[in-house]
Parts: C-alpha cells; sequence; structure tokens
C-alpha cells in the first residue's frame, strides 16, 4: 500500500498541513507547554512531521511504507529528525515521549478493534505522565459522499518526475461501514508512455459511541486515554475528519 501512490501522494492528498500544525502545536502549548518530543505515527511523506519540527519539537516519525519514508527523508534532510519503519500496529521506541500525533485518517486504516485496542495502549505506554495524544478520523459523511464515484486526480506537470494521473473509485458499505479504493495510477516515463499500476485501500467508520455502548471512546478509556475534546476538523477548511485531542491518565 502507497507504494506507487508515494510519487503523487503530496498533491494527491491535498491538505491543509500549515494549519494542521498550529493546531497540533497550540493544543501542545495549552495543555502540556514544556513538551519537547512528539512521535507522529504513520507519518507519510513527512509533511507534517517537518512543520512541527519547524516549531522546535524533537520529531520522530514512523511509518510502514519504505517509499513514504524515502520522500520524507528526502525533504526533511537539513533537519535532524527520526524516521523509522514500522507498523503502528507494533511500534517501539527506545524512550517515551511527551506527544503523539496520528493524522491523515491513519486509524481509519485499522478495521479491527482489538487492534485499535493495541495501538492505544502502545501509545499509553509510550506516553509521558500526563502525554497528549492527537489523532483524526474520516468521518462517515465523507465516505457516505463518495459512494460508487470515480475520481480523475489532475496531472503533475508535464515531463516532470512524478508526472502521471490518478483515477480512483471508492464504495461504501454502510452495513459493515467498509469503504474500498480502486486506484489506478498513471506514471509518464521518459519515452512519452504510461505505466500503470493498481492499488487497493480499506478504511474502517469507527464510530464516537460513548460508554457502556461499545466504542472509539470505550476502546480509548480501555488504555487509560481520555478524550478531552473533539473538533470538526483541524480547521475550517478541514471539516471532513473529526479530531481527537487526549491525554493519558
Amino acid at each position: 500500500m502507497y507504494k506507487d501512490l508515494s510519487n503523487f501522494y503530496d498533491e494527491f492528498i491535498n491538505v491543509p498541513y500549515i494549519e494542521w500544525a498550529k493546531f497540533i502545536h497550540s493544543s501542545i502549548q495549552t495543555l502540556k507547554p514544556n513538551s519537547k518530543t512528539i512521535l507522529d505515527l504513520a507519518c507519510g511523506t513527512g509533511t507534517l512531521t517537518e512543520l512541527l519540527a519547524n516549531y522546535g519539537y524533537n520529531m520522530i516519525g514512523i511509518d510502514s511504507s519504505e517509499e513514504m519514508l524515502m520522500f520524507a527523508q528526502d525533504k526533511a534532510s537539513d533537519k535532524n529528525i527520526l524516521f523509522l519503519k514500522q507498523d503502528i500496529r507494533k511500534f517501539k521506541l527506545h524512550s517515551p515521549v511527551d506527544v503523539i500525533t496520528c493524522t491523515c485518517d491513519a486509524l481509519n486504516y485499522i478495521l479491527k478493534d482489538d487492534e485499535l485496542i493495541k495501538i492505544f495502549n502502545l501509545v499509553n505506554n509510550y506516553l509521558n505522565p500526563n502525554g497528549i495524544f492527537i489523532f483524526d478520523l474520516k468521518k462517515e459523511e465523507f465516505f457516505e459522499n463518495l459512494e460508487h464515484k470515480t475520481f480523475f486526480e489532475s496531472e503533475h506537470t508535464h515531463g516532470s518526475i512524478n508526472s502521471g494521473l490518478v483515477t480512483w473509485e471508492s464504495n461504501y458499505d454502510k452495513e459493515t461501514s467498509i469503504n474500498e479504493y480502486f486506484l489506478n495510477i498513471f506514471r509518464e516515463l521518459k519515452n512519452g508512455l504510461y505505466e500503470r499500476t493498481e492499488e487497493y485501500h480499506v478504511q474502517k467508520v469507527h464510530k464516537n459511541l460513548k460508554p457502556p455502548a461499545k466504542g472509539l471512546v470505550s476502546l480509548l478509556e480501555q488504555a487509560n486515554i481520555k478524550v478531552l475534546q473533539t473538533y470538526n476538523g483541524y480547521c475550517e477548511k478541514d471539516i471532513e475528519r473529526e479530531v481527537y485531542v487526549c491525554q493519558v491518565f
């Protein structure tokens, strides 16, 4: 996953990372202003990781895609950021951190509750006392609006190293809360021809149900993580996600 899409990811995802970084920094300064080290889970190509480093935090980025991490390391070559290739469901650190982030609907890719709990327990384990956990999830409305539609993403500059086209079809099953993406990736070669590859992605809607109902808040509380506040996106431009600001207790 993200092997071929990594070449187009930054333009393909098209999110206001600068606003995200401002939101996260502001939340940290409000809740734990002496924070020094942040772990960015599922960091992707490292755009947010780098922006947070610009605020003076010591950054660690973890992602399971070697291709995405290559782009992250290239972009942050002038910064002292530690990037690690690990599965977020079983990540390991040498020492705890003050803040953990997991953005860009990465947790929607976790399909099973027991795997979510594993991640939340690891978050608790690697956060310092009163540590902050900030993550987001795509809302069900987002997937419902995408159902059975095919999207054509705009091309990169013709002849550039990442020139190409991405098409994708999305199918959402409301009964299972599962959304499937079928991507066709066309990458321009030096001879003017295009190489076509396919990727298949699956995400799940995790509903914000409160105890005793079995839902996201219950899973967080099992890991001794308290939801302090939820937000309708990181900023006005980003209302398709629900953002959770949490603290270990």
